[in-house]
């Protein structure tokens, strides 16, 4: 008599005979059950575990149901390991297993949680300066906070300035002599930083009036 054993794998294609017990070749009695190893898809192996899945729990607050979810279907919590996200803190932003796919008994699933922090970029700003005589002062202003203050030569140049921020999407302004002469916004939330709405704005360049009293 034979017997018909599913050996669960993706080495091979599936239907094909693996090997038989006894092997080929070898003389058995007539009454000797002979096994045959047939492929079948690994995963339709009933041994193997469902992975869950825990992206978007939060590990500080849930820790012990996250560990519960996995050891009730014999899997483990491996490493866990921070990262910065604008995700709240603790947050699971990533499993290395993804939900549903099957594994075996006792492996271990690592995550990754958000550290509450955003992830810092930088973008490139650029606009052309004015020609002026004098030195203007230039102050440039994201989310409508001051972000830096400079004295600029004017003098016609293009003018580039590096922002690094974090979050998503924030005003910049920037103020050459009080005026704008420059607008976007920028997405720090993106790496390089993404700079939309950019617009130019031309100012009014303004000189001292001489003293000419008595002249």
């Amino acid at each position: 008599s034979t017997r018909v054993v599913p050996e669960y794998t993706d080495d091979y294609k599936e239907g094909l005979v693996i090997s038989t017990e006894p092997a080929q070749g070898t003389k058995a009695d007539t009454s000797t059950m002979i096994i045959i190893n047939v492929a079948a898809p690994a995963k339709d192996n009933p041994d193997l575990k469902e992975v869950p899945s825990v992206v978007g729990l939060n590990y500080n607050k849930d820790k012990a149901d996250i560990e519960e979810y996995f050891s009730s279907v014999n899997l483990k919590l491996g490493t866990v390991k921070e990262e910065d996200s604008k995700e709240p803190a603790g947050t699971v932003i990533q499993q290395s297993i993804d939900a549903k796919e099957k594994v075996p008994a006792g492996t271990k699933v690592d995550i990754i949680i958000s550290s509450g922090k955003a992830p810092s970029s930088t973008g490139t700003i650029s606009f052309t300066l004015p020609v002026s005589p004098d030195d203007l002062e230039l102050k440039i202003y994201v989310g409508n906070e001051l972000y830096d203050t400079k004295t600029l030569n004017c003098n016609g140049s293009k003018f580039s300035y590096k922002l690094t921020g974090s979050g998503e999407t924030k005003n910049v302004v920037c103020k050459l002599d009080g005026q704008n002469i420059y607008t976007c916004t920028i997405d720090f939330s993106t790496d390089p930083a993404t700079i939309t709405n950019a617009k130019e704005t031309p100012i009014k360049v303004r000189v001292a009036v001489p003293n000419v009293v008595g002249k």
